[in-house]
């Protein structure tokens, strides 16, 4: 059976990864629809998940730009993978002018950070229209030239290698609504809920997502289980900034930040 390009495409990308854990790397991959990059992110974390953590930052990410912010604020470590994703694919096309300051400001930080990717090691992944990409490229061609990947996806070509995999996690979420008509204890039903709202973030039903994890939120708060509750707002921030609320999206993903931080300073000190 004849293979579509992208399949080799995602190939290339998960073993160049792997080859260069140890080193610096700038990848590209460029779409033209928010539904292709949320399939780009699953894949990546679906492939990758076990070998490095992994950090998520939008295009919007407050006073910093997505470089600036890894550079300047975050705590590095080699074996994390920063992934810089939720690209207002829309507003871009129906009028890049509006954008154009906020790409200027990306435009500047790469160039002057750009030598951090290979001091650091840094792993960064932007997944952004193949106009952008071009703009950087231009910025720092000798850059670009020795350490980068590129790579395009297509719509219609993704689509069809992910066909299974929606249908898969159609089951999923049958077998765990089900699951949930038997289940008793909160904490479970909790847990259920959380996983129901991951996959239909994952098919990119937002409405229902929020639902599930609104449930899931309310108990875990009650049980105070703040890794879960950390996991929950995380996907609340991805949830909406696919429901294109930038402001909801931040807050989720502050607090779940906040969070995590708490309770890595909390293991600091038991130990």
């Amino acid at each position: 059976m004849a293979r579509n390009r992208d399949e080799y495409q995602f190939a290339l990308l998960f073993n160049l990864i792997r080859l260069i854990k140890g080193k610096g790397m700038l990848v590209f991959l460029t779409c033209r629809k928010p539904g292709t990059e949320r399939i780009l992110v699953s894949k990546l974390k679906e492939e990758l998940a076990g070998e490095f953590s992994f950090k998520e930052l939008t295009f919007d990410t407050g006073d910093y730009d997505p470089i600036d912010y890894i550079a300047v604020v975050e705590d590095q470590s080699p074996k994390k993978l920063y992934i810089i994703s939720g690209f207002p694919f829309e507003i871009f096309y129906k009028n890049p002018t509006i954008m154009e300051e906020d790409i200027k400001r990306l435009l500047n930080a790469f160039n002057i950070r750009r030598e951090h990717i290979l001091v650091l090691n840094l792993k960064i992944i932007i997944i952004c229209p193949p106009e952008l990409e071009d703009r950087m490229m231009m910025k720092a061609p000798d850059f670009y030239r020795f350490c980068n990947y590129s790579a395009d996806f297509s719509e219609k070509e993704i689509e069809k290698t992910v066909n299974h995999g929606s249908q898969d996690k159609l089951k999923k979420i049958d077998f765990l609504l089900n699951a949930l008509k038997t289940t008793i204890r909160e904490d479970h039903k909790a847990d259920l809920y959380f996983e129901l709202g991951k996959l239909y973030y994952e098919l990119t039903q937002f409405e229902k997502a929020v639902s599930f994890l609104e449930k899931a939120e309310i108990i875990y708060k009650k049980s105070k289980n703040k890794k879960k509750m950390a996991g929950v707002w995380g996907y609340m921030g991805k949830v909406y900034s696919g429901l294109e609320q930038p402001k909801k999206s931040m807050k989720y993903v502050k607090e779940s930040e906040r969070l995590s931080r708490e309770m890595n300073l909390l293991g600091k000190v038991v130990e």
